[in-house]
């Protein structure tokens, strides 16, 4: 008889242990679905001296073509960089809002001037802190 309950209770044990794995994927798919957000906010951070804008231009785009983004958001720390780089940046996004429509905010903590803040003007919105340096888009002679 007593051979007969380990049996049974090895059994049993075996069981559980093949469906448990199971079991709690099921529950985390379900937990997931029922939780999880579908809509999605690209994220691209600028910060030091901007001078080559292959790497920003390759996530505006790609962020503006997913559909599943819903908008983007440039966090912005920088002084500046090359005129032309940030400008050719402040066109791309000019077009791209126009292709792909989806708003682009700017967003900085300390300091976003001169050729970074071309880039900013060129969002959607700018949001600051109150004592974030920003502004003086100008032309450096020499």
């Amino acid at each position: 008889m007593k051979i007969y309950e380990y049996i049974k209770s090895a059994f049993i044990l075996i069981l559980i242990i093949n469906f448990t794995p199971s079991l709690f994927m099921y529950i985390e798919h379900q937990w997931n679905n029922t939780v999880k957000s579908y809509n999605k906010i690209g994220y691209i951070y600028i910060n030091g001296s901007i001078d080559n804008s292959s790497w920003y231009r390759k996530y505006l785009i790609d962020y503006f073509k997913d559909s599943s983004i819903k908008a983007i958001l440039l966090k912005i720390e920088s002084g500046g960089g090359s005129a032309g780089t940030c400008q050719a940046l402040a066109f791309d996004i000019e077009q791209l809002k126009k292709q792909y429509p989806k708003p682009i905010i700017s967003y900085s903590e300390n300091i976003c001037a001169s050729a970074a803040y071309q880039i900013a003007a060129a969002t959607d919105y700018i949001v600051t802190t109150g004592t974030t340096i920003i502004g003086s888009i100008g032309a450096r002679l020499s």
